[in-house]
């Protein structure tokens, strides 16, 4: 049997008893705290600090804010479909204030401009593997695709108040599992990516991204 050594981050990631999600699916976690970071050329978004089976990691959400200070359209459906699903009403504003949490494998303390109705709260997000390609290097995305209460209620079934679970059975026999290539990218060339990184050892590892609170744009304070 051949075997070589990967440094990989997948690899070496701790598993005791629990499990890093790397893969498509639907998945039970504690949002730990859901932030808003914003980014050098002005546009925000929301990165999420979740538990999942005893692991914590950290997942890069959805653009609220563009780069010209202007709301994406996609993105704020996203935050109102999440805010319904974890018992916002209407009307409701968002209460964010600035946190220090340690995160990372480092446990570095950083600042986060954290939205205080989410925190604690438990919830299924559907994540989908998703790789692209910029400037022949190849990169993978864990997407949030949508979120559900954990009796598995989409918001547009909390607010109508029917077909409670409708849209999580349709998920978990169609959509689930899919995975997402981009720019050319097929199934076998990812493949070959990943046996070519694990090969070398993959030393890159994603940061915790970092906010302050957010100044300016849909989110600034007054």
């Amino acid at each position: 049997m051949k075997f070589s050594i990967s440094k990989s981050r997948d690899a070496v990631a701790e598993i005791i008893g629990s499990t890093y999600i790397s893969k498509s699916g639907l998945y039970p976690v504690t949002l730990d705290f859901v932030s808003i970071a914003t980014s050098r050329n002005g546009s925000q978004s929301l990165n999420f600090n979740i538990t999942h089976d005893g692991n914590t990691q950290t997942i890069y959400g959805q653009t609220i804010v563009n780069n010209d200070g202007k709301p994406n359209d996609i993105g704020i459906r996203f935050l109102n479909k999440l805010g319904i699903v974890l018992g916002m009403d209407e009307g409701d504003e968002l209460d964010i204030e600035e946190e220090e949490h340690a995160v990372g494998k480092d446990n570095k303390v950083q600042t986060f401009a954290v939205i205080q109705q989410f925190s604690g709260k438990d919830i299924i997000l559907h994540l989908q593997e998703e790789y692209s390609e910029y400037k022949g290097e190849i990169r993978k995305a864990m997407n949030i695709r949508n979120v559900f209460r954990t009796d598995k209620a989409t918001a547009e079934e909390i607010v109508n108040g029917t077909d409670i679970g409708k849209r999580y059975a349709e998920t978990e026999a169609k959509y689930a599992t899919t995975v997402s290539y981009k720019d050319g990218l097929t199934p076998e060339r990812v493949e070959a990516w990943k046996a070519s990184r694990s090969q070398s050892g993959d030393k890159s590892a994603a940061k915790p991204t970092t906010s302050k609170a957010p100044t300016g744009g849909l989110f600034g304070k007054k």
